[in-house]
């Protein structure tokens, strides 16, 4: 079997994706409430490269990266690879809510 990619993974700018990060959250979030819903868990890799605004390399001619996110109402786990977040994106993530498990 190939080793799995580990490719760094991008963000891209709101004005490309229509809504910031933190408003898709904030859309889920709602949904979680009316729902009754305490965890959402993505596993669909798009789903979560668009939830997120983030983009990547991991999968041949498709810009999203292996990943799961574990959405709460006060926080969100990004799982990946430990070697696809660089500094800048370790620091944001933190930031954000967002992390490896």
């Amino acid at each position: 079997r190939p080793a799995l990619s580990a490719q760094p993974v991008w963000e891209l700018p709101a004005e490309c994706a229509g809504l910031t990060r933190e408003e898709k959250l904030r859309l889920l979030r709602e949904k979680m409430r009316e729902t009754g819903a305490e965890v959402l868990v993505l596993t669909a890799l798009d789903e979560v490269a668009w939830t997120l605004n983030l983009r990547g390399d991991d999968v041949r001619c498709t810009p999203v990266f292996l990943s799961f996110l574990l959405l709460r109402q006060e926080e969100a786990t990004l799982c990946v690879q430990e070697q696809i977040r660089g500094t800048e994106g370790e620091a944001g993530g933190r930031r954000r809510g967002t992390g490896p498990l």
